[in-house]
């Protein structure tokens, strides 16, 4: 009877290959956001650093107020992303379970095992993924830049339409 339940588990969850697929990408964009913000947060404390030994006291304080802020800023707000992706992954996983009459327990690690974002790096993709911030977040800045230019570039809607929008 175990095996019969088991099969129906797998066969929902594999029925739900692209919401977990959808799943992983939001993961994977959050992760990302989260290595770029505690990146940009030491280097922001690296600078206080090199301030404090150079007895740039001022400096080191503006530093601390300013860009250390604005970074610890960003990882709270990339993390805000990365919980949002867990509650995404509960809801589902709640949805499935409550589809099958299983425990939370039981569907949980059947999801896990088909999203690749479950999976822990070895120190290899480690290494890999931590040479890839700077130029990910030399990305997430063009287009930051290219969105700007682009809402700049923008008229208001509610003056063509006369008010409507």
């Amino acid at each position: 009877m175990v095996d019969a339940t088991s099969k129906r588990v797998e066969r929902l969850v594999g029925s739900k290959r692209k919401e977990l697929a959808a799943l992983d990408d939001e993961f994977f964009r959050e992760v990302v956001g989260v290595a770029e913000a505690i990146d940009a947060l030491r280097t922001a404390l690296k600078q206080i650093s090199a301030a404090l030994d150079n007895r740039q006291f001022e400096k080191a304080s503006a530093i601390g107020y300013e860009k250390v802020a604005e970074e610890s800023v960003f990882l709270q707000r990339t993390l805000g992303g990365l919980q949002g992706a867990c509650l995404h992954k509960e809801k589902l996983v709640s949805d499935l379970a409550l589809t099958l009459r299983r425990p939370y327990e039981d569907v949980l690690p059947k999801v896990s095992a088909v999203m690749q974002s479950a999976r822990p790096l070895d120190r290899k993709q480690r290494i890999a993924s931590r040479k890839k911030v700077p130029q990910i977040r030399a990305a997430i800045e063009a287009l930051t830049r290219d969105f700007g230019k682009d809402a700049e570039a923008r008229t208001d809607r509610t003056h063509r339409r006369g008010g409507r929008t």
